[in-house]
Order: C-alpha cells, then structure tokens, then sequence
C-alpha cells in the first residue's frame, strides 16, 4: 500500500500572537509606565523644539512652504532644499497655525505619536507589556533628545514615523497572515524617502528579508508572492501622498521621475518575472518532460543537429560570398538575427536596462550633487571619528540593539545546527527590524556632513529591534525554575541602561561633534551640555539670539512688500522677519564645495536679477559652513583684518580700485595656499556680488557675525 503524502503548507503558519484584554489591567500599568518613562521626556523635548526657533533646516523649509501658499510655483518661481514630504507637512503645519515654526513642529509631533502608537500596540501585541514599555519608551527618549533632535522641525523627524508604522505593520503580518497589513506596511515604507533618501533603509531591509525567504522556504513561494504583491499595492497607495504636491504644483512629469516610482516599477517587473520562474517551476511537470525527449530515437538527434549546423554553415559561406565586405561582421550579425538568439539577447539587455534605470534613479552613481561633492572635500577618514563620537552619545540605543542583533544571529546559527524549525515565526521576523537597524546605523556614513539628526532613525529602528531581546528575556524567565539567573541579567540591563541613558538627561561632558571638553565660558570650568536639562534651562532663559535681533530689526523697518535676502545658511532670517526674496534660490550652504564655474553661473543669474528688482535689505550671514575647516566665509563685503592697510582695528574694505585689487590679490593668494585653488577660484566667483553690495548697499549695523546692508539708489563712489 502506498504511503500518503503530507500536503505541503503553502503559507507560513500563524504566530502565536498574544489574545490580551482590550482594558487589562496589565495595559493599564503599561501604558502609566510609557507615560511615565517615555512620555514625559518626549513632552519635554517638543517643550524644547516648539520655544527653540530653528535658523536653518527648519527656517529653509518654513520659507518654501510660505512661498508656496503665496502662490509661488515651485521648481519655477522658488527653489527648495525641501523634499517633497517635509515641504508638504510644512505647508500644513504653516496653513494651520501659520507662518512660523510652531506648526510644523506641531505636525512633527502629531506623526511622531501615531507611530510610536504603532510601535507600542505592535511590541505589546507580539513580545508582550514589559518589551512594549521599553521600546516605546526607549524611542521617545531619544527621538526628543537635543543632543540629536536639533530644533524638531527636521527631514528626519517627519520621516520616522512612517518607518516605524512600515516595519510593524510588516511583522504584524508576517506573524498574524492578515492581508491587510502588507498593505499598510507597503504605504508607508514607499514614503519616507521623499522626506529623505536614507527612508528607503525599510525598502531595502523588507526586500531583503522577502527574497531570503524565498531562498530559504522555497515550498512557500505562493505566500510570499502574495505577501509582495499586497505590499506592491499598498506602496503604489502610499505615493498618493507625495503625488498631492507634484498634483498642486502641475509637475507630475517630474513625480514618474522619482526613484520610488521607478523602483515600484521595477519590483512590479522583476517580482513578476520571479513568479513566472517559479510557476514553471513548480507547475511543470519536468521529470516528464525528460523522459518523453528520453524516449526520442538517438539517431533523430544526431540528424536535426547536423542539420542545423550544415544549415548555419551554409548561410556563413552565402554571406562571405554575397557582400564580401567585413565578413566578420556579418557572420555574427547573422548569428545575432536568429530568433532563438535575438530575442533572449533582446530580453537580457531590455532587463539590464531597466534594473540600471533603477540604480541611476537612486543617485548611487552620481559624482556631484550634495553628497559627492561633499565626499570630495571631506574624506572618510576625517569623518570616522565625529561618527564613532555620535555612536557612543546614542550608546542608549545602539548599545542594545547590538547586543540584540547578536542574539537573534546566535539563535539562528543554533538552529542551523539543528534540524527543529524554530518555535515562534517572531525569530524570522525579528531580522526585518534587525536589517533595518544595521542599514539605519550604516547610513549615517553616507553623507560627509554628519549632522546630530541623521542619527534619529537609528535610535527609532534600535529602540524597536531591543524589544525581541526583552521578549527573550521574559521567555527565559517565564521558562526556567531557577529565576536568579534571569533576574541578575535584567538588573544588569536595567543598570547599564540608565549609566546609558543619563547623559541625555545630564548633559555630555564632550561634544559628540568635535570632541572638545565643554567648560563654561566664563569660569573655564568643564560643564556637561546637550542634555534635557541643560536644554531646559537655555529655553527658561534665554535671550534674542543675534540672528532673531537682526530680523527683528528688518521686520520693524520694512513693510510686508519689501524684499530681503539672507546670502548663507540662515534662512530662519526670513522667517522670524517675515518677509520674502526677490529671487527662487534664497539661501546657500554649498558655497565652498559647489564648483567655481557652477558658482559663477549662479551668482552672475543672482545678481542680475538683483540689478532690476533690489532687495531692501541683504543680509551676510558670515556663517562657517561645510567643509568646518577654518575657511573663511565669502563675505559680500570683505572685513580687511587689522594692520593689512595700516588700520589698527578690522575694518569694512573701502571702495578704493587700489585697495580693493590689493586685498583681492592678497586674499586669493592666501586660500590658494590654504584651501587649494577651487577656494579662489569661489573668491573670484564672488566679485560680481561683491561689487554690487559695495556700490548700491550701505552697512546698516552688525548683529554679532551678521551684517546688515540696507539698499541705497545711489552708488557709493568712495570709501565708507
């Protein structure tokens, strides 16, 4: 009698996913410890965000979204260093509570809170209340930390949120096989890079988990093709949402050309040629079809063969004898035409095409723009330690989740020992978050400029990966007669978190973005910084910063319809002094690493616009920026240091042709020797703008590093 065959499962079991009361009194003492250990700081940090006006980031994208709401058009009459997610939530948050930085801060916080909702009903619901607790409180401590949250309104911080709903949602469903969650999880992954291009880091860790999936359970290719063609659905949803602005501002030719687009197209392509190899695969019958062209005569085999080797042959010779010219040539175009050749060549290069078209969309193989250029004036080398410095400021987290990743790599090369399948499908699904952390963590690497907020998704991906080896640790508790164990590792952990977690509160006693002791400027003693404390007090405390007195000062002595423009990284200048710029590109941070030919162009179309429609007001910025080597900034109108004409003060460099032609000599010179040639050759770039300032501006006041020009009709002819 025949043995019966076991059916072959083809969607992986469901999860043991935990039935806990809706009311429970163990959700109640949860969700009071989240409030308490969590909530409060992340309270404080918006505190914090929402009295800390934001000159740079936040100021820039403020700008744009009050362009736009004024009836600029964008990528015509203003050009943002916004991308489109953040600009949206910006327009928003200003078209809510108008225009400044407290509603895009409000709208930050909003998102901030659905997705740490996410991430606590998603832990809870897989790991249990005591790994809900941690990582939800875990995230918001940290996403609201100053050492790295800057002034809230930030691409990062709008970004994260729909990761974290993406990689929850994924779990959830892979660990309870509801549809539905696939496609939630698809929406929101498809979204983040349009606040930053880092956000496709939960694209790549699903992608790669989905295809080691199907390596390795390859019986169960049905669920997983239905498990990517629901997120497929649900991520060409979620483009709805960056597709509003590209709608509004009539560029949906630009919207095909984003990379997510391109890459869903490309997952819809690739994905579906995968499932055709598997349904041939696996629905043909082959050991059939091996023996029926076994049972085919040998010597009907040796014949069509001779024959379609005589036929090519024949058709060689009758090329080399009918066209007689580049025979070689010929030979190999006849051999290409054939049919059998032609069109797997033609799907092969078709194919390649395609999968190039994706990787070119994505900027990987770009020289230029913000990232190479950048790359080219700072090396790895001098940016390893500011990163290593930012690891162990955010060692809370990255700490933790390291020692988790180690875990769930050590609990499957145990199994691979083994012939039992693991006890929870939670194990395979733990490597989405723990992906997602390592590539989270790997990516601040990829921008030279390393700014305190690219470590934020990090911290958000880390808080929620640390949940798996709370859950772990509460199976091996649960499971072990002997608590001491168990417990002694808990206590252990707890400790180490807190001596982890206290300088965020207390404050760094170094700079994790120089290295620099902190001392107190006016006793010299060391100081600790950064901290919520700190944080705190500055904002009980302190003072119009320089930047806010000078566009106090604009704003009192201008009108609504007069212009301003801030030459630097200030853009919150525009913000605070509520007035607008004559010209699309109203701000510049890549002076010193855009190409001396490039910034030539840009200024000449700068100043000629300046020459028929004058800002009121100029501002010069002075402000240092990338590469932070001791470069001077190319100031609008030069300061010539003391004693370079006799002077025993610095002073403004006079309208004098002699002088002006001594100093410019004398300073290219200089950054020649210092900086290289691109440096003077940015200097000279900027004598158009230079002149202009000098001749039909006149100082109006300083305010700290800034200067102050105010327009006059009349030219200046000689020395101030």
């Amino acid at each position: 009698m025949a043995r019966r065959r076991k059916p072959v499962q083809s969607s992986p079991p469901a999860a043991p996913v935990r039935s806990q009361s809706a009311f429970s009194s163990g959700l109640l003492v949860a969700l009071t410890a989240v409030l308490l250990l969590g909530g409060i700081p992340f309270a404080l940090g918006k505190y914090i965000e929402l009295n800390t006006p934001d000159p740079f980031d936040g100021g820039a994208y403020a700008y744009s979204a009050q362009r736009l709401l004024t009836g600029a058009q964008l990528w015509v009459d203003e050009h943002t260093s916004a991308q489109p997610g953040t600009l949206l939530c910006n327009v928003l948050g200003i078209k809510m509570f108008g225009f400044g930085d407290v509603g895009p801060n409000i709208i930050q916080m909003l998102l901030q809170i659905g997705g740490l909702a996410m991430l606590f009903y998603t832990a809870r619901r897989l790991f249990g209340n005591a790994a809900a607790v941690v990582s939800t409180s875990l995230a918001a401590v940290m996403l609201s930390a100053p050492v790295i949250a800057k002034y809230g309104n930030v691409k990062e911080q709008f970004m994260i949120p729909f990761s974290i709903v993406a990689a929850c949602a994924f779990v959830l469903h892979e660990t309870g096989s509801k549809k539905r969650w696939a496609v939630i999880a698809g929406a929101a992954a498809i979204i983040p890079f349009y606040f930053k291009a880092t956000g496709i880091a939960i694209v790549v860790a699903t992608g790669i988990y989905l295809i080691v999936k199907l390596l390795v359970n390859r019986r169960q290719w049905k669920s997983i093709f239905l498990t990517t063609a629901l997120w497929t659905a649900g991520a060409a949803l979620g483009l709805g949402f960056p597709a509003i602005l590209y709608v509004w501002q009539g560029a949906m030719s630009r919207f095909w050309r984003t990379f997510p687009v391109i890459l869903l197209q490309g997952i819809i392509l690739f994905s579906a040629l995968a499932f055709g190899v598997f349904a041939l695969a696996y629905h043909i019958s082959w050991s059939k079809a091996l023996r029926a062209l076994g049972r085919v005569h040998r010597l009907t085999w040796m014949v069509g063969g001779a024959v379609l080797v005589l036929t090519l042959i024949v058709a060689a010779v009758l090329i080399i004898r009918t066209e007689g010219a580049l025979p070689e040539h010929d030979i190999p175009s006849y051999i290409r035409s054939l049919p059998f050749i032609k069109y797997p060549v033609m799907a092969q290069s078709w194919l390649l095409h395609r999968a190039y078209s994706i990787i070119d969309a994505s900027g990987i193989l770009a020289e230029g723009g913000y990232v190479g250029l950048s790359r080219q004036a700072r090396p790895l080398s001098e940016q390893a330690p500011q990163v290593l410095r930012y690891y162990r400021a955010v060692g809370a987290v990255l700490y933790p989740a390291l020692a988790t990743t180690l875990i769930w790599l050590g609990h499957w090369l145990r199994r691979l020992s083994k012939t039992h399948r693991p006890d929870s499908p939670l194990h395979a699904a733990a490597g989405v978050w723990a992906l997602w952390w390592l590539i989270d963590t790997a990516l601040v690497w990829v921008s030279p400029h390393s700014y305190e907020q690219y470590y934020l998704p990090m911290c958000a991906s880390g808080a929620i990966l640390f949940g798996y080896a709370v859950w772990r640790w509460n199976r091996w508790l649960r499971r072990r007669a002997d608590k001491m164990p168990p417990l002694a590792v808990g206590a252990a952990t707890v400790v180490l978190l807190i001596i982890l977690v206290f300088p965020v509160f207390a404050g760094y006693p170094k700079s994790p973005d120089t290295g620099i002791e902190y001392k107190n400027v006016q006793t010299g003693r060391p100081e600790r910084r950064r901290g919520f404390a700190q944080s705190l007090a500055t904002v009980q405390q302190q003072s119009a910063a320089f930047w806010q007195q000078l566009s106090d000062y604009i704003r009192n002595n201008s009108t609504p319809d007069e212009t301003l423009y801030v030459w630097g990284w200030y853009p919150g200048v525009y913000v605070r002094a509520e007035r607008m710029a004559p010209t699309p590109r109203a701000y510049e941070a890549e002076m010193h690493i855009t190409p001396p030919r490039v910034l030539a162009r840009q200024i000449r179309t700068l100043v000629s616009r300046f020459e028929t429609d004058p800002p009121r007001f100029i501002v010069d910025s002075r402000k240092q920026h990338f590469p932070f080597d001791g470069r001077p900034p190319l100031e609008l109108w030069p300061i010539v240091p003391a004693n370079m004409f006799g002077n025993a003060q610095p002073r403004l460099l006079g309208n004098d042709p002699r002088e002006i032609e001594v100093f410019e000599r004398t300073w290219s010179q200089m950054l020649t020797q210092r900086f290289g040639q691109d440096e003077a050759e940015r200097f000279e770039a900027m004598k158009p703008f230079r002149d202009f300032v000098m001749t039909r501006y006149r100082l109006v006041r300083q305010f700290g590093i800034h200067m102050l020009y105010e327009y006059r009709s009349t030219p200046a002819t000689s020395t101030p």
